[in-house]
């Protein structure tokens, strides 16, 4: 009887001690200190009475945000109305709430993206898109992005005459000219590349110079064009 009451109080601590952990890391594990949830989220959002919804969603470190929302109708994108405040997260979801005056706004939180909630705080029953895709990461004084680099050098004009690179960020229709090399990427012609890149601040840029850095973080794919 003895042996049986001591197997039985070593399960007890045993299963005690299980749940005590289990506890912790419940308590632990959040959207706040476990996702990379800082930068900079994009996408169209549906409309009821327009085509659609253009957003850019900035999340910082700080608690802050700023919600740009512009209306879509044909080809005219109209002037962004904005948001700014602090974020307020919810204490048992990875929900934020958005809000300004009598303006608010609420997101699901996930890796790599935010999902628009109806003002009840739910998700919303749709086959429609109400995702914003993370276009930027902020990692200190660093902001990771992913961009897609075009197969051919441009002739352009800076100081001198020189070869520019065709970017463009991913989304984006249009390339645009990047005047300065990407560090750490060799760049061979012929290929579309899509890399992620950090950017940072240049120290004591000079006059001629882009107080902009782009470094290589890794080369996520690459395509024969």
């Amino acid at each position: 009887m003895k042996k049986i009451m001591l197997v039985l109080a070593v399960i007890l601590m045993a299963g005690c001690s299980a749940s005590k952990q289990t506890d912790s890391v419940d308590t632990e594990h959040t959207a706040q200190n476990s996702l990379d949830w800082a930068g900079v989220y994009e996408g169209v959002l549906p409309c009821a009475d327009c085509e659609g919804i253009k957003t850019t969603l900035t999340l910082t470190y700080d608690g802050k945000f700023k919600l740009e929302e512009a209306y879509e109708d044909g080809n005219l994108t109209y002037i962004p109305q904005a948001m700014t405040g602090n974020i307020v997260w919810d204490k048992s979801r990875p929900v934020i709430y958005l809000s300004q005056n009598d303006e608010q706004r609420i997101y699901f939180v996930g890796e790599g993206y935010v999902k628009a909630y109806d003002i009840e705080g739910n998700p919303i029953e749709s086959e429609l898109n109400y995702t914003l895709n993370q276009i930027q990461v902020f990692e200190g004084d660093r902001v990771i992005k992913e961009i897609e680099v075009g197969p051919k050098l441009i002739p352009c004009q800076g100081v001198a005459p020189m070869q520019c690179l065709q970017v463009k960020h991913v989304g984006d229709k249009s390339w645009s000219l990047h005047y300065e090399a990407i560090e750490g990427f060799d760049y061979k012609p012929g290929f579309i590349y899509r890399l992620k890149i950090a950017e940072m601040e240049r120290d004591d840029a000079p006059a001629d110079r882009s107080t902009i850095i782009w470094k290589l973080v890794s080369v996520i794919s690459k395509t024969r064009a």
